[in-house]
């Protein structure tokens, strides 16, 4: 609803109360990355895989933060990551060959 700063009160209220609450870190992390705040939203990406490990679309999204943070050889580990969960996943194996190809670049 384009209401980002309402999105972010509610978001941080369910961590204060529950810090393990996966979904709130993943849903978090996705409006920062949104606002371009990979840092931040990295720390709450690998948050919320700490507390579900096999969560693809977590991998994905922080495959794709590592990727524009410059860190290829990071997202090409959740990529393969992904394709392991989800096997036949385009999207995951178009970003995986991206990142081993940025990877090898000097």
């Amino acid at each position: 609803l384009g209401r980002a700063d309402d999105a972010f009160a509610h978001l941080e209220a369910a961590l204060r109360a529950k810090p393990d609450y996966a979904d709130a870190h993943f849903n978090l992390g996705n409006l920062l990355a949104r606002q371009h705040r990979l840092t931040e939203a990295i720390t709450h990406y690998e948050a919320a895989l700490r507390l579900e490990p096999t969560r693809a679309d977590a991998h994905f999204n922080l495959g794709k933060a590592f990727l524009l943070t410059r860190r290829p050889a990071d997202a090409a580990m959740h990529f393969e990551t992904v394709l392991r969960l989800t096997p036949g996943d385009a999207d995951a194996a178009r970003h995986l060959a991206l990142a081993r190809e940025l990877a090898t670049r000097p």
